[in-house]
C-alpha cells in the first residue's frame, strides 16, 4: 500500500515542480479550502458536480491548478451504503476521473482549458 501511495503521489510532486509561485492567485489557506471543497464534493453518496465546477472555475492560472493538485495530495474516499462498501485512494486527477461521468469530465476539461490546462 505504501508503494502505491508513493506512486500516486508522484503527480503531486510533479505538480509541485511546475508551480510558478509568481502566478499563484490565492493564499495557502484558500488552496486548502478549495481542496477540501473538492474532496467533500466527491465524498458520500452522489457527487456535487456544481461545487466541483464552481471551485475549478475560480482558478486563474496553470500555477493555481498545479498548486491545487499539490495541496489536495492523495486522499482516501470510502463509502458504506445499502449497495455495499467501496474505497478509493487517489490524487485530485484520479479522484475526478473516478467520480465524474464522461460529460462531466468534458465540462471540467473545458473549464481547465480556459487557463491552459489539458485535463
Amino acid at each position: 500500500m505504501v508503494k502505491l501511495l508513493k506512486k500516486r503521489d508522484s503527480l503531486s510532486r510533479g505538480a509541485r515542480r511546475e508551480i510558478d509561485k509568481s502566478k499563484l492567485n490565492f493564499t495557502e489557506t484558500e488552496y486548502k479550502t478549495m481542496a477540501e471543497n473538492l474532496f467533500e464534493a466527491m465524498t458520500g453518496i452522489g457527487t456535487d458536480v456544481d461545487s466541483i465546477y464552481t471551485t475549478l472555475s475560480r482558478l486563474k492560472s496553470q500555477a493555481d491548478w498545479f498548486k491545487l493538485i499539490d495541496v489536495y495530495g492523495v486522499r482516501e474516499h470510502s463509502q458504506s451504503s445499502y449497495m455495499g462498501f467501496w474505497s478509493f485512494t487517489g490524487n485530485l486527477v484520479e479522484s475526478l476521473n473516478n467520480e465524474l461521468s464522461s460529460s462531466e469530465k468534458a465540462r471540467v476539461s473545458s473549464i481547465l482549458a480556459s487557463i491552459g490546462v489539458v485535463f
